[in-house]
């Protein structure tokens, strides 16, 4: 899966059989961690999903019960897209200015490839000069290695849901 084309699309996963029970695994052929948005079964082997940007978005959403449009969220002086930690980063700082800020993320956690999820801990020299206050919200939401602390079992922090 995912090699044959590096936009979004469907990929034929051909025709199983499965009884009462089954596991689904599914294995990275990319070797760059690839996602899956979804997996469909269907009785029907004729079947094939559109990968028409379109229809697609409308096959998904009926699917998962979704409204042809979202509600309005409301007015935002700054909507940021993404709860990374640059994300999370920004919509923090912006907030802390006076500013109405949504923050939208597609993941339980925040912190991006820095959060639980991921675990590629975000390292290295903040605060530095010429610009000192540079790192200070990201020292601020990221506990710091401790000396016997494994890079592997990084403390918990407050990315964490």
């Amino acid at each position: 899966m995912g090699t044959k084309n590096a936009e979004w699309h469907w990929h034929d996963g051909d025709v199983v059989t499965v009884g009462d029970k089954a596991t689904i695994a599914l294995h990275d052929l990319t070797g760059f961690e690839g996602r899956c948005e979804a997996i469909l079964f269907c009785r029907d082997v004729d079947f094939e999903p559109s990968n028409e940007s379109a229809a697609l978005t409308a096959f998904r959403r009926k699917l998962l019960g979704l409204p042809d449009y979202p509600d309005d969220g409301g007015n935002f002086d700054l909507i940021v897209v993404g709860g990374g930690l640059a994300g999370t980063c920004a919509a923090l700082s912006a907030a802390r200015n006076g500013l109405t800020v949504a923050l939208v993320q597609n993941r339980p956690v925040l912190g991006g490839n820095g959060s639980s999820e991921v675990r590629v801990w975000p390292e290295g020299k903040t605060c530095v000069d010429p610009y000192p206050h540079v790192g200070n919200i990201v020292e601020e939401i990221l506990p710091q290695l401790g000396k016997k602390a494994s890079r592997t079992k990084r403390p918990p922090n407050r990315l964490q849901s």
